[in-house]
């Protein structure tokens, strides 16, 4: 997994040195924009003025004591009341510095965008930030729009006061005539049922107070019981622990039943008022039984007897035979209240109706007359309050006039500048990647073709000076006239074995001893080249496979198949004519075909005369018989011939021959093209050799191919030697 992840990392890596040019386009291009844009960023200057916001107190006892929130005085700020009144303090000619003839909209639109209010670190400390073009005009806007601000928070505030007051003068009419109307409804009671049922009044609610007292004092007990037994309880189990019980024995728990019997009995002479000294034969049978329990613990238990913990264990035990006892006792004054309620109620029903009748209506006078007193007091208070109230703000820090501009932040944009830049660039590259389609690596042929790499060969760049102009007729005829030729290079790329040595050579090599050991047993003799559309370089594979077979003493023949565009007679300097066509329309022996080049061992058919049916000459018997008397003469014979795609010629070809090797133009040749171009051949059945990749470029790093890139790196330093000694 660590090996698959690493592959994965150098093939990115790849993939961007690849494209570095592009990305560093790409990383300028939007670098120097941002540079450009960032200088014409106008200088703005800061201003500010600070204000204090005062406690807000509620109108009325059940309103919420809140502070404003901030987008309260954001709400006044972005008003247009209040920036209309804004631009008409400072004045719309003060804005002209924007635009000529400026309105007064655009003037509100200029101040909401740049005047905020913000929180500081105080939080009853607001800050009003203005920012403009000039340091008067911020300055302006600043001391201008903190003094309109408090005017608008003092209109607003007075609104609010004058509608609290209308409000509480409206509630103290309707509370005075129900205050009114329940004195004279509780007076009128009263006066119809005499004074004997206030006395009972009393009485009954003395006795109601006293039970509520008791019950939520026992309430309280009985939770301090609990958690006190819960102590004594955990302390049981730091000297006696409840994992080992059942170790316990049989003698051990009868004590322990024994001390709880004799702790009830206690408990129960406490309650009936007998006291139980420490002399009391209750209390001595209590210490004998806990000395026979301590005494059997040190013997059922490993752990040392901590005496610490058991003298807190016995006084604890007596606090809690105290606290139950008072808790009983509270229990029982609970339960006496209770019935001395229910007793008074059933000797006098009727006058318990009365009585509940009256309490009633007094409670309902006084909660008028306290409502009626609150807001006589809250009514003055706003009174006074809205001939003297300061809108809620102070303030407390004047505005001055700024005298250096704003930080830019350019860090911030040339920091945003590069990561963009970089960004846009690798975007660019992987998308240009994941959107071509050409083979360009070993790996792509292996997974895309299925076919295996017989040979790569590197970029060849001799220089344009071994260029050869070929002129190529446009008819089939032969024409002198210049405009009826098309003038093409051929890159002379031929290498020389003996006096060159360097990456190219060494690939051919390589690629001629894998050709050797494709099958030791049966040495493919005849080999067509093909590729699988036009300029993948298979007639300069042809020629320098041939080469780096007839050096190694092979007598050699290469054959020039293609007849449609032939360029071997160019590659060799040989003359087209006699060639293959001309063996079958001319009816030339073999010998008169085959042409000598400037290499020992090294022979040559060119195509001939042009011909209008190359494909039936490819097909026919007679080239099959060719093949047989060929292959008595030459150790190898290499047929160059024309793309796959283009016409069947290679197909043909192929079935006559041992083997096919497919040449594959790295980042030219499309994967589709080159699956076709398989396909094609085995339909019929051809041998497939494998694939070279050729016109590498391994100065890009682009993915591994194996110890060519060290052959390169190794050449390229020793020329450059050979060129420092020169």
């Amino acid at each position: 997994m660590a090996e698959s992840r690493e592959i994965k990392y150098k093939e990115y890596l790849d993939i961007l040195f690849k494209y570095k040019i592009l990305i560093l386009i790409s990383f300028f291009s939007v670098f120097l924009s941002v540079v450009y844009y960032v200088n014409r960023i106008p200088d703005n200057y800061e201003a500010l003025a600070t204000f204090m916001i005062e406690e807000k107190k509620a109108a009325l006892p059940f309103e919420p004591q809140e502070p404003r929130p901030l987008g309260y005085y954001e709400g006044i700020l972005n008003s247009k009341t209040y920036l209309s009144r804004l631009v008409n303090e400072i004045g719309v000619e003060k804005f002209e510095g924007i635009r000529k003839n400026i309105s007064e909209e655009e003037c509100n639109q200029f101040i909401s965008r740049n005047l905020r209010i913000t929180a500081t670190s105080y939080s009853s400390l607001l800050q009003l930030v203005s920012r403009a073009y000039s340091p008067q005009l911020a300055y302006e806007i600043a001391q201008k729009g903190s003094e309109v601000f408090k005017q608008r928070c003092q209109e607003i505030e007075t609104d609010e006061i004058k509608g609290t007051v209308a409000f509480i003068e409206n509630q103290l009419h309707l509370i005075k005539e129900n205050l009114e109307k329940s004195e004279k409804t509780y007076q009128r009671y009263r006066d119809d049922i005499g004074i004997g049922p206030q006395g009972m009044q009393d009485e009954l609610s003395n006795l109601n107070e006293h039970f509520y007292k008791t019950k939520t004092e026992r309430e309280l007990a009985q939770a301090n019981f609990d958690a006190y037994k819960k102590q004594v309880t955990s302390l049981e189990q730091r000297i006696y622990p409840t994992e080992k019980k059942e170790k316990q024995s049989p003698e051990y728990i009868r004590i322990k039943d024994q001390l709880d019997k004799l702790e009830q009995e206690k408990k129960r002479l406490l309650a009936l008022g007998l006291e139980v000294g420490n002399s009391s034969k209750i209390e001595n049978d209590i210490r004998e039984t806990e000395a026979k329990l301590i005494e059997l613990k040190k013997i059922d238990s490993e752990d040392k007897v901590d005496y610490r913990l058991i003298a807190l264990w016995k006084k604890m035990r007596e606090e809690l035979i105290e606290k139950e006892i008072n808790l009983d006792l509270m229990t029982n004054n609970v339960d006496l209240y209770k019935k001395m309620i229910d007793k008074y109620k059933d000797e006098h029903p009727e006058l318990l109706e009365q009585t509940l009748e009256l309490v009633r209506l007094e409670r309902q006078k006084k909660v008028y007359q306290e409502s009626y007193d609150i807001l006589v007091n809250k009514l003055e208070e706003e009174r006074i309050k809205l001939a003297s109230h300061s809108g809620g703000i102070k303030i407390i820090d004047q505005a001055f006039v700024p005298t250096t501009p704003i930080d830019k932040r350019l860090k911030y944009y040339y920091i945003g500048a590069i990561a963009a830049g970089l960004a846009l660039g690798i975007a660019i590259a992987l998308g240009l990647e994941l959107t071509d389609t050409t083979i360009k690596t070993s790996e792509d042929v292996e997974k895309y073709l299925n076919v295996t790499v017989l040979g790569t060969i590197p970029h060849i760049d001799f220089g344009k000076g071994r260029n050869a102009a070929v002129r190529v007729s446009r008819s089939r005829s032969s024409s002198q006239n210049p405009k009826d030729t098309i003038v093409t290079e051929y890159p002379q790329k031929i290498v020389n074995f003996f006096k060159e040595d360097n990456i190219v050579s060494e690939a051919y090599r390589s690629l001629r001893t894998n050709l050797l050991f494709i099958n030791p047993d049966h040495t493919s003799k005849t080999v067509v080249i093909c590729s699988s559309a036009p300029h993948e370089g298979k007639s300069i594979t042809t020629a320098n496979l041939a080469i780096a077979c007839a050096v190694m003493g092979n007598k050699v023949l290469v054959v020039d198949a293609d007849l449609r565009r032939p360029v071997m007679h160019h590659i060799f300097d040989i003359p087209r004519n006699p060639g293959l066509s001309d063996f079958f329309f001319e009816e030339k022996k073999i010998d008169e075909i085959i042409h000598r080049t400037e290499l020992d061992n090294l022979f040559a058919i060119p195509s001939g005369h042009s011909t209008p049916n190359p494909s039936e000459l490819i097909g026919s018997k007679r080239m099959t018989e060719i093949l047989k008397d060929l292959k008595n003469k030459f150790d190898f014979i290499f047929f160059d011939s024309p793309p796959l795609i283009a016409v069947t010629d290679a197909v043909l070809l192929s079935t006559k021959t041992d083997t096919v090797l497919l040449v594959v133009k790295s980042s030219y040749t499309e994967r589709e093209l080159a699956k076709k171009a398989i396909t094609n051949l085995f339909n019929v059945k051809a041998k497939i050799a494998g694939v070279i990749l050729n016109d590498i470029n391994l100065s890009q790093r682009y993915s591994s191919y194996g110890y060519y890139k060290y052959y390169y790196h190794y050449y390229k330093t020793r020329e450059s030697k050979k060129l420092t000694e020169t």
